[in-house]
């Protein structure tokens, strides 16, 4: 930036222009976001949470790939007050598909290099099957053990059983941990019951086959 004022000192006297230069003030490229993580929740959509490490960023660049293709823009976040922990939440996902997500920083100076590359699979459980399921007599009643494979993708199992065939469900278990492959009843009626194992995650749920089991003699 340049100032300039001339000042004037009458006939014969010489005329004297000053001026005064500002120094260059130069912009630098922001830091680059670190520890980007992706996390399928419901809906199904991908929430993705990024350390933000500049102070001088006009916005954030998020890019995705979508099943292995090449990365493009998806969204432009606004830039947020100081360093710290930024978020932004993909809703435009589709079941059966694996996405990766890579963040930038932004501002007039260019952009920072990518963050590390996160990644989120929106994928249905996979379909569990009952290996073994047997009545033991309790007292007047009897209590049903159940023993399946552990299958890909979920969260959780729900086992449910039923006097007819699932026309409707007599009872269920409540939410059994990611990875439980046996479970065992309370007292139930000692009568014919047909079982059945859920997978569940966030994306939906998946059934196992019926499985019939007689009574306990």
């Amino acid at each position: 930036m340049v100032a300039q004022n001339t000042v004037g000192y009458g006939k014969g006297f010489p005329t004297m222009t000053a001026s005064s230069t500002s120094a260059t003030l130069g912009v630098n490229a922001p830091a680059a976001p670190t520890t980007l993580t992706a996390t399928l929740a419901a809906g199904p959509q991908v929430s993705l949470t990024w350390r933000d490490n500049a102070t001088n960023e006009s916005g954030f660049l998020v890019e995705r790939s979508v099943n292995g293709g090449a990365f493009a823009r998806l969204a432009t976040p606004p830039a947020r007050a100081n360093t710290g922990t930024a978020t932004y939440v993909d809703g435009a996902v589709s079941v059966g598909s694996t996405y990766a997500y890579r963040v930038s920083a932004v501002n007039v100076a260019g952009q920072s290099t990518p963050s590390n590359t996160a990644t989120a699979a929106v994928l249905l459980p996979g379909q569990p099957t009952i290996a073994t399921a047997t009545a033991v007599r309790s007292g007047n009643n009897e209590r049903v053990t159940l023993s399946s494979g552990d299958v890909a993708n979920e969260t959780s199992y729900v086992v449910q059983w039923s006097a007819n065939s699932f026309a409707t469900v007599s009872g269920q278990s409540g939410a059994l941990a990611a990875g439980s492959t046996t479970f065992t009843t309370g007292n139930i009626a000692r009568q014919a019951w047909s079982f059945r194992v859920r997978a569940v995650n966030v994306v939906g749920v998946v059934d196992s086959a019926v499985r019939p089991v007689a009574a306990a003699p």
